[in-house]
């Protein structure tokens, strides 16, 4: 069997719960209700599935800002997302007044300020590219 994606299995999950709501173990046990299954995955799958990308994109930033600074932080995925995009516009040349626009903790900035610029770059680049794949 293939490996798959953490959406795969997350889309698998979702499916199987699903049809335990519909008392059934496969979709040929559904009869009549069928269509009205499949309409109900069509329309809540969407939210289901942002849900679980917003959830591994936190996690990821949260492993590569905690790589970053030797500590676990609890980072608003956005708040992250929009200070790495200033860390590759400014090249690694931000300032505390970029933190507090964002509304991250001084003590982050304090820490970040210490390591070397291209590190910084390297790890926001991360973070974009991995929201970016997050959105596809």
């Amino acid at each position: 069997m293939a490996t798959q994606s953490k959406l795969q299995v997350a889309y698998r999950e979702f499916f199987n719960a699903m049809l335990g709501e519909y008392g059934v173990k496969s979709p040929g046990a559904l009869g009549d209700k069928k269509g009205e299954f499949f309409k109900k995955i069509k329309k809540e799958w969407p939210e289901a599935k942002k849900k679980i990308q917003e959830g591994v994109l936190r996690q990821t930033v949260r492993g590569i800002i905690a790589e970053v600074l030797d500590e676990e932080v609890k980072p608003a995925p956005e708040q992250f997302k929009k200070l790495a995009q200033v860390i590759v516009d400014k090249k690694g040349n931000f300032s505390a007044n970029d933190f507090k626009k964002l509304n991250i903790p001084f003590e982050i900035f304090l820490q970040m300020a210490q390591m070397d610029n291209n590190i910084l770059v390297k790890n926001a680049e991360k973070v974009l590219k991995l929201a970016k794949e997050q959105e596809m």
